[in-house]
């Protein structure tokens, strides 16, 4: 994202990383349409990014047939410790990718108290490390509506995951602490542990 962009002036502020702090994104309205390296937000760093979303705001980042977006957010560390990506605020993000909604390379995700949309011709949300969703609604499509080389935590809130291959897939560990889960593809949930302590979960796959 250019945050010098005229189309979103006052719509995204941005604070970088300082002193061992995290980098700061705000969006407050924003519509993203043009981006680098194929990204609608591209971040390169060694501390995580944390992207809030202004209470009440609607966001987009969207992939088109002009702009050709590749990743809707592309999150990559810069070190051996993963940057990470931290989504928070009472607003709405929608964001889209011919490959990846999210895509977190050595990264992990969190989303706590937001609304968020992903979508995806790959994954709607990928992350090489783990995803974290806390009180939050997350709805994802994609190859996988999310995928993850890590664990999946849920802890309230309502995500709705569909997928061709699965709605939910993590190369680790699923856990549902509690919420409402709508998980539909190929497989509902895979995972070499899913265990559920609480919630409402309905996972649909294939019977062929």
């Amino acid at each position: 994202v250019l945050v010098s962009d005229p189309v979103n002036a006052g719509k995204v502020s941005f604070t970088p990383e300082k002193d061992g702090g995290p980098a700061k994104l705000t969006l407050n309205g924003a519509n993203i349409t043009t981006g680098y390296d194929d990204s609608g937000i591209y971040y390169h760093g060694k501390d995580p990014l944390n992207i809030v979303l202004a209470d009440g705001s609607v966001n987009t980042i969207e992939k088109t047939e002009e702009n050709g977006l590749e990743n809707g957010i592309f999150v990559d560390d810069s070190s051996s410790d993963p940057a990470g990506l931290a989504i928070s605020g009472k607003g709405k993000l929608t964001v889209s990718g011919g490959h990846d909604g999210i895509y977190a390379n050595y990264s992990e995700v969190s989303i706590s108290g937001s609304t968020v949309t992903a979508i995806g011709g790959w994954e709607g949300i990928y992350s090489d490390s783990g995803i974290d969703i806390i009180d939050s609604t997350v709805t994802t499509e994609g190859g996988d509506g999310i995928y993850v080389n890590g664990n999946v935590n849920i802890s309230g809130g309502n995500v709705n995951a569909t997928g061709i291959y699965s709605g939910i897939n993590a190369e680790e560990s699923v856990t549902i602490n509690s919420g409402n889960i709508e998980a539909e593809g190929r497989y509902g949930i895979t995972g070499e542990l899913v265990t559920i302590n609480d919630g409402t979960v309905n996972a649909t796959g294939m019977t062929t």
